[in-house]
């Protein structure tokens, strides 16, 4: 079909309308062409390494498509003009393109370069203009031009044409042409200005199509390809896309600013570009409105009115309807400048006369919408110190409780040049250096508060009914001062803070003190060292079930629970909370002191272990911690000998700090364990049995269970060594005891990972195969294996069941199904690479030829086609790798991540990683479809890794008392295998628990014939486990 022809079908109707030019015959007149620069009527070049965007070439072009006229009216900058351009490259048509100059405001200058231009195309044109001039009226005259193309398909670019604003004998001349065009031909008006409305022509409906800014705007995806960069970079070209708000100028300009930048071009001086063609639209009234508003982030009549602007209504009205970098709601009511536009007119606000005033004003504002803190800012940056101060003197309590501890300090600050020293502020900067855990600074001003005296005032004891005494005791011990820690608290009648501050302090005696519970969701400080107590007395799973309704409970709570997600063996969670604190919460401290160098250690780190223990020293000396400075010298000797198995560095390190950690047992008797394994690790077995005795001890005393699994664990091994077999194994049996407190095998797990003799000595004399430490056992693998991959991947390989492949959340499918299969092998692999022989084999079974060789270019080939070129398969010699292996996972993967992770849980959290690994293993069997030998013995082991999870889950439902669930799950593993000895067992039990005696025997016989089948009678232990049962 032929698209000129369509084109001109789809618009014949409103042609019907228009009256006829026919008897405007041009007149014999002299010829009189101005002269016209060529370069004017030529369609405008590109600088090299302009990227088209094709949505909006489509949307150009559509238009086009079924309109006779299009309006693309937008600000400065938005990329009409290049927008056009590439669409004109893409038309059907011949386009003839005129931009406008100053010269055009002459309309028979106009008349004459539009000529000019068409008879590019058109010869018939010619001589049209002089024939009429001057009898003629141009109106008239422009219509004839736009005649003379009928029956020709053309389209007419009009660029530039808010030049002619307010010349009406120039306007007349395109509403014209614009209103007499015949059906075959294409108008294309680019303005700043809505120039529908300035040429005050009635056009026919379905005439007219417009585009404007919205359309205009460019998205994040066009940015980051016009741009160059990555997805990884999406969120920063987001950033940037927001701040002007899709305006294509401004994120190109400050794009090119960026290090790093791909996009080509000049970088472009916004702050001149909106001076020279944004606010040159704009009259006096308007532009002063704009930058006096300027401090607004949304602007109405209302709040100008509040600034002393007057007539707000009427300028935002006239501001509407004008081409500005702003956006607006309510249908006009409320404008909103793009975040860099703004920034351009609070420049220029800056220094003026009218700021102070201005900023005053704005302030009281803040104030009446309740917005203290910010009144506060503008009040200081208007000089007026003094209501600054007020404004901040009924505020800072709520900057400290909502843990601004920037703004309350600037605060602070200020207060201290207006206003005397006082208990309250003292109190303040007493809360702000608690926030910060600057335990020095917090001792200092403790001390001037003289909480130390028997007969120190109530108001200085307590703020906002929270006592000062336990946290101050808490700054003390930090400090060293211990004896002054006990007196303040000696000085005050026990209530719950002087007990969590007591727990504190036991922590330097060998004694335990009462624990004070439960944790209080919308507690402060007090509640979040009450965790701190937890976590070192090995309540794991107290801590991660706590919740938090307070900004103060939430920051210090969430730093604990990182530790604990940490020492129970989910370290994808610790890890991403780890990333999401911020460095200046409360407990930011303790998270980069206590949780850092372990969580980075068990997650094979080791740069980012080392990195992490430096930045952990540097901030505990800087906040005046000792307890925190001796956590980082006992975490450097853990590194040297998990890292490095390093004895003589992690001895070195533990005996410089032994004669400051004598004050606190808590740090000592940790050090003691490390000094212990690494005696060990020398051979010094007595020395080494005596340190670790000594380090049982004292957390035995002290009920600090967090590490006693450990040091348990190298005391067992000491004692064996020792010839102590009896000791050894009481010893093993007390670290499994303080494992159960924590709900997780994760920390005993690493002991036994270190010292593996223990375990096979426990497994030998232990003759029941369901016992505690067969389940360890089976345990020990899956635990060498668990690392993190990171809490979020690129690429996700469906392999279970329905096989697909999802990438960056959009589902992609090779065209080669071995392509999948590739990425599948590619990925199980222990470093994500395989030699290419070991990919045929297991591809293709083990068929090395020409054909299975070309197939596996094109299956790789393929798979390189959907993936980003940064996580594709690449080949390095002779072999196949994934080069970001942590990128990519599988169903298969997260189904065992899910096992691995129940091995080292307990109770209720480990029954739920289970029920979590069946939920995702029931979608289907591995790679259902494909017989590839590797895949064939890849689907089995998952089988048996799935069903022995269903009995695993199905004894422990059973025991915490979850009989139906238990009953489903084990008939599950009976359907899918009917000789599992122990699943019959577990059968027969949960039929008892229901009493019911007829399902008891029916399954009991079933039973005794499934054994029979394979030619085994039943075992003794079920026989009598029925008869009892039977019998009751």
């Amino acid at each position: 079909m032929d698209t000129r022809t369509d084109v001109a079908a789809l618009t014949a109707s409103p042609t019907d309308v228009r009256p006829a030019l026919s008897t405007l015959k041009p007149q014999p007149l002299p010829e009189a062409t101005p002269q016209t620069v060529s370069r004017r009527i030529t369609t405008p070049g590109l600088a090299s390494g302009v990227v088209e965007r094709s949505r909006l070439t489509a949307v150009l072009s559509g238009m086009l498509h079924t309109h006779q006229v299009l309006a693309i009216s937008a600000t400065a900058g938005a990329g009409k003009t290049t927008a056009m351009v590439h669409a004109a490259a893409h038309l059907p048509d011949p386009v003839i393109w005129l931009s406008l100059d100053r010269g055009d405001t002459d309309p028979w200058r106009l008349l004459t370069d539009l000529e000019t231009a068409m008879a590019t195309q058109l010869d018939t044109v010619r001589g049209i203009c002089a024939a009429a001039r001057p009898r003629q009226a141009t109106r008239d005259v422009a219509g004839l031009l736009a005649e003379a193309a009928h029956g020709r398909p053309l389209v007419v670019v009009f660029d530039d044409l808010e030049r002619l604003h307010d010349l009406d004998p120039a306007r007349q001349v395109i509403g014209g042409f614009t209103r007499f065009a015949p059906p075959s031909l294409r108008i294309v008006l680019i303005s700043r200005r809505n120039i529908i409305d300035d040429l005050d022509e009635k056009l026919p409906p379905g005439f007219l199509a417009t585009i404007g800014d919205t359309e205009l705007a460019i998205s994040t995806e066009e940015a980051a390809t016009v741009l160059g960069r990555n997805v990884e970079d999406l969120a920063d070209v987001n950033r940037i896309v927001d701040a002007h708000g899709g305006w294509i100028t401004g994120v190109l300009a400050e794009a090119r600013q960026r290090p790093g930048s791909a996009a080509t071009g000049p970088a472009r001086d916004l702050t001149v570009f909106y001076t020279k063609h944004i606010m040159p639209i704009l009259d006096e009234d308007e532009q002063r409105f704009l930058i006096a508003t300027s401090l607004l982030t949304q602007v109405t009549a209302d709040a100008a009115r509040e600034l002393g602007q007057t007539d707000p209504s009427s300028l935002l009205a006239h501001l509407a309807a004008k081409p500005l970098p702003v956006s607006w709601s309510q249908a006009g009511q409320i404008m909103r400048a793009h975040p860099r536009f703004r920034d351009y007119l609070l420049g220029r606000l800056a220094g003026s006369a009218e700021e102070g005033d201005l900023r005053s004003r704005y302030g009281g504002l803040l104030l009446q919408e309740g917005r203290r803190d910010e009144a506060v800012q503008q009040y200081i940056k208007a000089r007026q110190l003094d209501r600054a101060a007020r404004s901040a003197r009924e505020a800072i309590d709520g900057e400290i409780d909502g843990l601004r501890f920037d703004v309350a300090e600037q605060w602070l600050e200020l207060l201290h040049t207006t206003d005397a020293p006082s208990t309250t502020l003292s109190i303040a900067e007493f809360m702000v250096a608690m926030g910060r855990e600057h335990s020095a600074r917090a001792a200092a001003i403790g001390d001037s508060l003289g909480l130390l005296s028997e007969t120190a005032p109530v108001d200085v004891t307590s703020r906002h009914e929270t006592p000062l005494d336990g946290m101050l005791a808490w700054a003390y011990w930090q400090t060293g001062r211990l004896e002054d820690a006990r007196t303040i608290l000696s000085l005050r009648p026990s209530d719950r803070t002087v007990q969590i501050a007591a727990a504190i302090l036991a922590f330097s005696s060998d004694a335990a003190a009462p624990l004070p519970v439960p944790i209080a969701p919308d507690g402060g400080p007090y509640d979040g060292m009450l965790m701190r107590v937890h976590y070192f007395r090995g309540f794991l799973h107290t801590i991660l079930s706590a919740t938090f309704s307070s900004p103060w409970a939430r920051a210090m709570g969430v730093s604990v629970q990182a530790s604990a997600l940490r020492a129970s063996g989910q370290l994808d969670r610790a890890l991403e909370m780890f990333q999401a604190a911020g460095d200046d919460d409360p407990g930011s401290v303790w998270l980069q002191v206590v949780a850092g160098p372990d969580l980075f250690l068990d997650l094979g780190r080791r740069d980012d272990a080392f990195a992490q223990l430096q930045k952990a020293r540097e901030l505990a000396a800087e906040r005046g911690s000792i307890p925190n400075t001796l956590l980082t010298q006992v975490a450097e000797a853990k590194l040297h000998l998990r890292l490095d198995q390093d004895a003589p560095a992690a001895m070195a390190t533990l005996e410089a700090m032994r004669p400051q950690a004598t004050s606190y047992p808590f740090v000592l008797e940790i050090a003691d364990m490390w000094a212990g394994y690494a005696q060990l690790l020398l051979g010094q077995d007595e020395d080494a049995r005596r340190r670790l005795t000594a380090a049982v001890r004292s957390m035995r005393r002290g009920d600090r269970m967090l590490e006693l699994p450990t040091a348990a664990i190298y005391l067992a091994e000491a004692e064996w060594r020792c010839g102590r077999e009896d000791a050894a194994d009481r010893a093993a049996d007390l670290a499994l005891t303080a494992a159960a407190r924590h709900g997780s095998n994760h920390i005993l797990l690493q002991a036994l990972d270190d010292v593996p003799a223990v375990l096979s000595r426990r497994l030998d004399a232990e003759p029941e195969r369901r016992s505690a430490w067969h389940a360890l056992g089976r345990s020990c693998r899956a635990h060498s294996r668990i690392r993190s991959a990171g809490p979020t991947h690129r690429v996700v390989l469906k392999d279970l069941g329905q096989v697909s492949l999802t990438v960056d959340g959009t589902a992609q499918r090779p065209r080669i199904g071995k392509s999948l299969e590739l990425l599948a092998f590619l990925r199980q692999q222990p470093t994500a690479e395989a030699a290419r022989s070991q990919v045929l084999d297991a591809l293709f079974g083990g068929r090395a030829n020409d054909s299975t060789r070309s197939y596996l270019r094109q299956a790789l080939y393929r798979l390189r086609e959907v993936l980003p070129e940064a996580l594709a398969p690449r080949t390095e010699g002779n072999r196949i790798l994934l080069p970001a292996p942590d990128e990519v996972t599988c169903d298969s993967l997260t189904v065992c991540a899910l096992l691995d992770q129940g091995a080292l849980l307990h109770g209720e959290d480990k029954l739920s990683a289970l029920r979590a690994a069946l939920e995702l293993a029931a979608a289907g069997s591995y790679f259902a479809d494909s017989d590839s030998e590797w895949i064939v013995g890849r689907r089995q082991e998952l089988a048996d890794r799935i069903s022995a999870a269903q009995l695993s889950a199905a004894e422990l439902a059973y025991d915490l008392g979850h009989f139906v669930d238990a009953d489903d799950l084990v008939e599950a593993v009976l359907r899918e295998d009917e000789y599992q000895e122990e699943a019959w067992r577990l059968s027969i039990l949960t039929a008892n628990a229901f009493g019911d005696s007829q399902t008891l025997v029916r399954r009991y016989r079933c039973y005794r014939s499934a054994m029979e089948q394979i030619g085994v009678g039943p075992s003794q232990d079920v026989v009598e486990l029925f008869e009892r049962l039977h019998q009751t």
